[in-house]
């Protein structure tokens, strides 16, 4: 059942202006840059590349003949990787009744073609908005497009919503050069917890849990009862690698979970990452202006995209949040709610929700690996959650390795043959067994470490 949110969204647009207006030269010819009006009125797009002309798109000023059930749209740049097209969205209610609508009231609209929101199967994705009038919803969107697009098409990607009165709204690109000190959208309203005060208090929490004296004036015993349950809550990043043979990547699959019955707002402004050479990368420069809205009870699936490009030799990153608006930072790896963050090679939809193994436990699944007599050789147990599914080669599996604190590590490939391809599905638990001629040697050595294609999975028991 749709999580009904009926809270009143005391959302400002634009700066807590009554009259939002987005001016600005367009960069890219083919993007379309429109009014949030009805579907009838005229789509005016910009030909000229070396002499744009500057469009507005005047959202919360648009409705001039007082339609009671007005909505404006705004649009920010979609992002586009297998399969998925995610854009950010904003929508204001200019009109004088209450408007509802839920994520299947959009469509992403590309030429003739006609795409709709993302759902991922197994999984509470979807959401149901309530807006009084002047109230302001935003989020970033993920519809489905079953295909490879160019960047021609996903240049003209539109956004429509149908209204709870039966209108079709066209969405208004908020385009890149804008000046967004006085045109920023938010959503402000106290009954929302932005993610980063929710890893603040995680933090307390583990702080209090570990060292109860030394944070004894810090927090009271009742601000520790009130953080929401961090069992309920889990945050995945996946970066996207397009391409066979990439390394590196500016895009990133992000799955956020909340079971915590507490709506959540991700800034994207507020996140960081960071390699194992303390070098920072933040959100693109132009997302940061938006943010990620997460039900509570529900999850999301969205793609982002970074400012600079991350890689597998500077692996294992990890997560930060801003907390005071500021340059403090405050990493995730010591919260009770850990931000896992595994590459993955993805082309179609389903890669982006099947791992490789040693990509396993940082989407917060469960895998581990022992010396099983009866079987002669390794067992490697696993249990997926819903969101992942696991892929793996037989060949791809190494042992290292050393014979006492003295000697040197060694790597092996437990398999010298091709191997076979095998795929696990979502939220399925098991085993398997990598045979290993040695496996009774391998109980005295002191270092047994499993690894898939020279990445670490677990130690071996």
């Amino acid at each position: 059942m749709m999580n009904k949110i009926t809270k009143r969204l005391g959302a400002t647009f634009f700066v807590l202006s009554t009259i939002l207006i987005l001016t600005a030269c367009m960069k890219t010819p083919s993007v379309s840059t429109v009014s949030g009006t009805n579907k009838n009125t005229t789509t005016t797009t910009d030909t000229t590349k070396e002499n744009a002309v500057a469009k507005r798109v005047q959202l919360g000023n648009n409705n001039p003949k007082n339609n009671p059930n007005y909505v404006d749209i705004g649009v920010g740049r979609p992002i586009y990787a297998a399969g998925i097209v995610s854009i950010p969205i904003a929508v204001k209610n200019t009109g004088t009744n209450t408007t509802q609508f839920n994520q299947d009231r959009f469509s992403l609209v590309i030429g003739s073609s006609r795409y709709n929101f993302f759902h991922k199967s197994g999984m509470a994705d979807d959401f149901q908005i309530r807006l009084e009038p002047g109230d302001v919803w935003e989020s970033v969107l993920s519809f489905s497009t079953k295909g490879n697009l160019n960047q021609a098409k996903i240049n003209q990607a539109k956004v429509e919503l149908k209204t709870s009165s039966g209108k079709v709204v066209n969405g208004g690109f908020i385009p890149n050069n804008m000046d967004w000190s006085t045109s920023e959208p938010r959503m402000v309203n106290h009954d929302f917890e932005s993610i980063a005060s929710f890893y603040v208090d995680q933090n307390k929490f583990v702080e209090q849990r570990d060292d109860p004296d030394k944070s004894k004036t810090k927090q009271s015993e009742e601000e520790i009862t009130q953080v929401p349950n961090p069992e309920k809550f889990a945050f995945r990043m996946k970066p996207v690698l397009t391409k066979s043979g990439d390394k590196s990547t500016k895009l990133i699959f992000l799955t956020i979970t909340n079971g915590t019955g507490q709506n959540m707002l991700l800034k994207l402004s507020d996140m960081q990452l960071t390699d194992t050479k303390n070098l920072d990368t933040t959100v693109d420069d132009y997302l940061q202006h938006f943010s990620v809205f997460v039900p509570g009870g529900k999850s999301v699936n969205t793609l982002m995209k970074l400012t600079d490009s991350i890689s597998l030799s500077n692996a294992p990153y990890k997560v930060a949040f801003n907390t005071n608006g500021g340059d403090h930072y405050m990493f995730t790896d010591k919260s009770t709610s850990p931000i896992g963050l595994s590459f993955i090679h993805a082309v179609k939809e389903e890669d982006l929700f099947t791992l490789t193994p040693d990509a396993v436990q940082a989407s917060g699944n469960q895998i581990s690996a022992n010396i099983d007599e009866t079987l002669k050789g390794i067992k490697v147990s696993y249990n997926l959650n819903k969101s992942n599914g696991m892929k793996y080669n037989t060949s791809g599996f190494e042992l290292t390795y050393s014979e006492s604190d003295d000697t040197p590590k060694r790597t092996v490939r437990l398999s010298e043959s091709a191997g076979k391809d095998f795929t696990v599905k979502p939220g399925m638990g098991g085993y398997f067994t990598i045979p290993f001629d040695y496996y009774k040697d391998l109980k005295s050595f002191k270092l047994r470490e499993l690894k898939y294609k020279g990445r670490f999975i677990c130690n071996i028991d």
